[in-house]
């Protein structure tokens, strides 16, 4: 029997483009608190962490995370990885989700699904490597991969050196070549819209959709969400100008790389 599945919410005070982001108000409540509600409504999931840093200003997000009744871990300031890892073994985790709190629109119906194929094919790690709306996405990734990377690698860049090294895992990339059921709904890709919170000008956009859709207890369905933006497009407009980072630009970059050495190993079969 597989062990636990517990969500990890990356999240800290101290951004530098949108400083205490994570506690921004969409709807009458924290953007973080929206993180915990959507992960419980994600089948599979066994507990929700925050994983965030020592630092001191990062003390009231600790506090949100225990009044939700979650657990909170404060680490290595720098080393976002050393929190996944010290997470999974506090809880016993088998494989975490992870999640971070600049994306509270992701999908929640394709999380669930994405735990179950990580599960069913005992991946490493699960994603999936197309270029949806920015924001939607989570990821899944095994104990035994996030410990193996770090003995060798300490940063944010979590899944990019499983990524570089797609020889060493067993990578599930999610919805490609009829994976899961014949692959992945094409209403969800929609790169023309930008749902993470990174900028003034992303909150602009969140802040109306959520006071749009958002009703207490019922998180906002990502169908719902691209539905609105469709019927107002001086609203996409608020942040179509916002650049990627260029960290998302790279890890896109290793998509090839990981489909090629997934085709491989198909051909080898």
């Amino acid at each position: 029997m597989a062990g636990p599945l517990v969500a990890v919410i990356t999240a800290r005070m101290g951004s530098e483009r949108l400083p205490g982001k994570v506690m921004m108000d969409l709807a009458g409540k924290p953007v973080t608190a929206h993180m915990v509600e959507r992960l419980r409504h994600v089948d599979g999931i066994d507990a929700v962490w925050l994983g965030t840093s020592s630092e001191e200003n990062n003390v009231p997000l600790v506090a949100l995370a225990r009044s939700l009744g979650i657990e909170a871990y404060a680490g290595d300031p720098e080393d976002v990885l050393e929190r996944h890892v010290t997470i999974a073994r506090k809880s016993g985790a088998e494989s975490v989700v992870r999640v971070t709190a600049d994306c509270p629109l992701f999908d929640m119906p394709l999380a669930s699904r994405m735990i179950a194929h990580h599960r069913a094919t005992g991946a490493d790690f699960t994603y999936v490597p197309a270029v949806l709306s920015v924001g939607v996405l989570v990821e899944v990734i095994s104990r035994r991969a996030l410990e193996l990377v770090h003995t060798r690698y300490q940063g944010e860049l979590i899944t990019v050196p499983i990524k570089e090294h797609p020889e060493e895992f067993h990578i599930e990339a999610f919805g490609v070549g009829g994976d899961a059921g014949g692959g992945m709904d094409a209403s969800l890709y929609r790169p023309e819209f930008r749902l993470t919170l990174d900028e003034p000008a992303d909150y602009e956009v969140l802040k109306a959709i959520y006071e749009a859709l958002y009703r207490e207890g019922k998180p906002v369905v990502l169908r719902e969400a691209l539905r609105f933006l469709e019927a107002h497009p001086e609203i996409v407009a608020l942040n179509a100008g916002v650049q990627q980072k260029r960290g998302n630009l790279y890890a896109q970059e290793l998509d090839a790389r990981v489909l090629a050495a997934r085709g491989k190993r198909t051909e080898g079969r």
